[in-house]
């Protein structure tokens, strides 16, 4: 008899219910490590694609991109709010701060490093940039995508 163990983090869409990925759902995450685990699932699901035809095919659009900074968005809420659901924007919006800053640290091997006197939104272009650079990697494979959005969800590995 196997058991299975689900580790439930504070913030889950769903209580008492291990993570699922589900395109279609309207759920946004409020902790980083949920929008990063939704991030993996959906390049999982629709694979990455670099190039000019990365908005094409099932799950991609011009606000669902199959590339890793267009899942990070799509993860993050980017085409799939809802009018008939209420949302905590301020939580969500800070989920995907610290999400980003997980992401961007943990592909740059350590803290990010930016100029002396740059601001918020110079410090959030500058790691959507090194997510985005990532990303574009010749040969960069779906796999290889879900396993950083994974690593950087879970940072302790426990």
């Amino acid at each position: 008899m196997s058991v299975r163990i689900t580790r439930r983090l504070p913030g889950h869409p769903k209580p008492r219910q291990p993570f699922q990925y589900d395109q279609e759902s309207d759920v946004l995450p409020v902790t980083a490590h949920w929008l990063l685990l939704w991030a993996a699932g959906h390049v999982e699901q629709v694979g990455l694609f670099q190039g000019d035809d990365r908005f094409a095919g099932t799950g991609r659009t011009v606000t669902l991109q199959a590339s890793t900074l267009g899942a990070f968005d799509v993860a993050g809420g980017d085409g799939r709010g809802s009018s008939q659901r209420a949302y905590d924007w301020p939580a969500v919006q800070a989920a995907n701060a610290l999400a980003l800053a997980l992401l961007s640290d943990h592909l740059n091997g350590g803290p990010v490093e930016f100029p002396e006197g740059a601001d918020k939104e110079e410090q959030r272009y500058a790691r959507r940039r090194l997510v985005h650079v990532w990303g574009c990697a010749p040969g960069r494979t779906a796999a290889e995508a879900a396993a950083m959005f994974r690593a950087a969800a879970d940072p302790f590995g426990g």
